[in-house]
């Protein structure tokens, strides 16, 4: 049914792979992009090579990417530390500054750091 036809990789025509979507709008998009897509549908049913079929697939992918990236709206990069991380870090250097400290600011600092 399917035939295969040779396409040895190269160095010259390798491209590197592109960037993951890391947030999951940027995921939600990509799908949307991609379900949007029909040549993908007709090529299956048209063609009888798999090579073909599988360069229809990768170019479908590689313009889905190409247009998920154009429309990206976000540059913020994934935070590491969360918003609560946060505010403990920043109240314990808020707490180290004061020069003259009260028991219960010891004994908050002391919570703080056993966290």
């Amino acid at each position: 049914m399917f035939t295969e036809s040779p396409d040895p990789m190269n160095r010259k025509s390798f491209k590197a792979p592109h960037n993951m979507l890391k947030t999951s709008k940027e995921k939600e998009t990509y799908l949307e992009k991609l379900k949007e897509n029909t040549t993908l549908e007709e090529t299956m049913k048209n063609t009888e090579n798999i090579q073909t079929l599988s360069r229809e697939l990768e170019k479908t992918i590689t313009n889905s990417l190409e247009q998920d990236k154009a429309f990206k709206t976000s540059n913020e990069k994934p935070k590491i530390i969360t918003e609560q991380t946060q505010e403990l870090i920043s109240k314990r250097t808020e707490l180290l500054s004061k020069r003259e400290k009260s028991k219960e600011m010891r004994h908050e600092l002391k919570e703080l750091y056993d966290i």
